[in-house]
């Protein structure tokens, strides 16, 4: 496979080599096999693997727009458990579901478990948009107010001097996001300060 296609919206993992070769996207093929290992495949049993985390990622969603969001958690663990098992690494798909997790989880008031959640997302982001684009920009500010809430002020120093430079570039300096971080930071260094002896 070539390098950077296994990411590939469509890219699944082939059952036998692990490798991302094989494209879900296409019509069911009753002899397909993987172009990497040439060991068959079961076209069909991967799309319904796929089609059956989208449906749980979805029904995820919903319940957590009803505000059932213990329900809304485990349908997206779940999918996210499906797609961990049929997708590369940083898929794109995995992303999402991990933002959708990160935002129940916010909800709930689990900080910390949201940022990390938040956190293997913008590894997914980065890896389909480049480090320096909007999304990119955008997922550094969820992850930045995330771990501000959780009280992690360590990690929310690295992750904001990581992230800011990426917003500023993208955004621009002035932009409210970018604004609003460096108050944060401003906010997080003074508390820091005033808890030395």
């Amino acid at each position: 496979c070539a390098e950077g296609d296994d990411r590939q919206a469509g890219s699944a993992l082939c059952p036998h080599c692990k490798k991302a070769c094989i494209n879900v996207a296409v019509p069911a093929s009753s002899d397909l096999k993987c172009p990497c290992c040439g060991s068959a495949v079961d076209l069909k049993q991967l799309q319904k693997r796929v089609k059956e985390a989208e449906l749980l990622v979805k029904r995820g969603c919903s319940l957590r727009d009803q505000g059932v969001l213990k329900e809304a958690v485990e349908c997206l663990q779940r999918a996210l458990l499906i797609q961990q098992q049929t997708y590369p690494d940083q898929h794109i798909d995995t992303g999402y579901t991990h933002d959708c997790l990160a935002n129940v989880l916010c909800s709930l008031g689990d900080w910390s478990m949201a940022a990390k959640h938040s956190s293997q997302s913008l590894s997914c982001v980065q890896s389909a948009f480049g480090k320096h684009g909007v999304q990119t920009a955008n997922e550094h500010f969820k992850l930045c107010q995330l771990l501000f809430n959780s009280g992690d002020g360590g990690e929310f120093l690295k992750a904001a001097s990581a992230g800011l430079p990426v917003m500023k570039q993208t955004l621009g300096s002035s932009h409210d996001d970018c604004l609003q971080l460096t108050d944060m930071m401003k906010a997080v260094l003074a508390a820091t300060d005033r808890s030395k002896p």
